[in-house]
């Protein structure tokens, strides 16, 4: 897996200028950066569990030739006063519950990223109502898959229905190469 040193530099530089809060390690905005590189040109990324924004503007600021767009609840977040101070273009904000959102959305998307909130009941409702738009061959990553034995967060109980499943490819690279990130990888086949 490739690693972004200079992104990485960038994000720990932007939540020190704007008094961030840090929602990634390093392999996590890496294992992020990688699949966000194969977005097509013009393609789109949508994140669900925007919070202060420092992944959304991460994606935005690394891939300037996509559209970012985000989906939170708390309407008090800074993000889009950041997003215009950074000068990003490609990214925009909606405040609302991910679900409402969902059931409106009409455009495809290539990556969604899923890092709202953690319990099972929500990340199946982000999951039920956002995978219709996920192009086929897309990609889901869900933030924050912790092994069940000292998981914090309910991501790891999606494992059994992605798991063996014919319409969809699970990766987690924490169990196949051992690396330190906290995502959980699904690809659309169908």
């Amino acid at each position: 897996m490739k690693s972004f040193e200079k992104e990485w530099k960038e994000y720990n530089d932007r939540l020190t200028k704007y008094s961030m809060s840090k929602g990634m390690y390093d392999w996590d905005l890496f294992t992020l950066l990688n699949y966000v590189e194969k977005i097509p040109k013009n393609g789109s990324y949508v994140e669900l569990g925007v919070s202060d924004g420092s992944s959304l503007i991460a994606v935005a600021k690394f891939r300037p030739d996509i559209e970012c767009l985000g989906v939170d609840v708390n309407s008090n977040s800074p993000v889009n006063n950041i997003i215009t101070s950074e000068g990003i273009t490609n990214a925009q904000v909606t405040f609302d519950d991910s679900c409402n959102v969902s059931k409106s959305w009409d455009w495809d998307i290539d990556l969604l990223f899923i890092d709202g909130d953690h319990s099972i009941p929500q990340i199946f409702y982000d999951t039920i109502g956002w995978l219709p738009r996920v192009k086929k061959y897309g990609y889901m990553l869900y933030h924050d898959y912790e092994s069940p034995g000292n998981a914090k967060f309910e991501v790891y109980k999606l494992k059994n229905v992605f798991e063996d499943h014919s319409k969809y490819d699970l990766y987690i690279p924490s169990e196949k190469d051992i690396i330190s990130t906290s995502m959980m990888i699904v690809q659309k086949l169908w």
